[in-house]
């Protein structure tokens, strides 16, 4: 596991993981991108929900998370480790995409968050 020191947190809101949407942030670091996670602020219904991530507009291979919709609830937590793949590199003011494919029902907010390794 890398240092915490070597750790850059990266957050973004959207405000309905279940329209079809993205959230932005600016990378404040360069480094190699090292995990990242949705926390939904409500639950969904209907369909499972999936996420994926870009970096600059340009989709990340394989990036694509499910949030599972039976039994989803406010603080409900989805991942993806990346250290798994080549970890793609990500440099100062490149723009990351939390995207949100919007499958399912119910407006929910998600909370997410990119882990960036300097």
């Amino acid at each position: 596991m890398a240092a915490l020191s070597n750790l850059v947190n990266i957050t973004a809101r959207l405000a309905d993981i279940s329209a079809a949407s993205t959230a932005y942030v600016a990378s404040p670091v360069t480094g190699k991108l090292y995990s990242a996670s949705s926390c939904l602020q409500g639950g969904i219904t209907g369909s499972d929900c999936t996420w994926s991530m870009t970096i600059n507009g340009v989709a990340v291979a394989n990036s694509t998370v499910t949030v599972t919709a039976s039994g989803s609830a406010a603080g409900d937590v989805d991942s993806i480790d990346f250290g798994q793949f080549d970890p793609p590199l990500v440099n100062k003011g490149d723009t990351l995409g939390f995207v949100s494919a919007g499958e399912s029902s119910t407006t929910a907010a998600a909370q997410f968050s990119a882990v960036v390794r300097v």
